[in-house]
């Protein structure tokens, strides 16, 4: 699997920080800590457009605490997982991860690993 490293926010986090960190670290997906739920970028799109009326009525943005947004809960494999399994896991979710071995595993993940040249058959 790809190495991605596993990244955390707080419940105290701001919309801001948490936009920060996923820029600064060129990533879509942040875990809360101790747990395994988790906020990404198509979550907080979903949040704006539905909830917040793109934003006309809503002041501070950035300074909204994340505790208002809703969080998703990735499942945990065994890190003996096949991609297929991994792959069914995820067909259901309407924002597919997964967690192994201290990694964050998305479908991208998958099509990385099935387009890489060490791949066995």
């Amino acid at each position: 699997m790809p190495e991605k490293p596993l990244l955390t926010f707080s419940q105290d986090s701001t919309v801001g920080d948490i936009l920060n960190l996923m820029l600064e670290k060129n990533i879509r997906r942040l875990m809360l800590e101790d747990s395994n739920k988790f906020i990404n970028d198509r979550i907080i799109l979903q949040k704006i457009t539905d909830e917040l009326k793109c934003l006309k009525e809503t002041e501070n943005f950035l300074e909204l605490s994340i505790k208002d947004f809703k969080v998703e809960e990735a499942t945990s494999v065994s890190g003996d997982t096949k991609i297929n399994e991994l792959s069914q896991i995820m067909y259901d979710m309407e924002h597919p991860c997964v967690v192994s071995n201290g990694k964050i595993i998305t479908p991208w993940d998958i099509c990385v690993i099935l387009l890489s040249e060490d791949m066995r058959i």
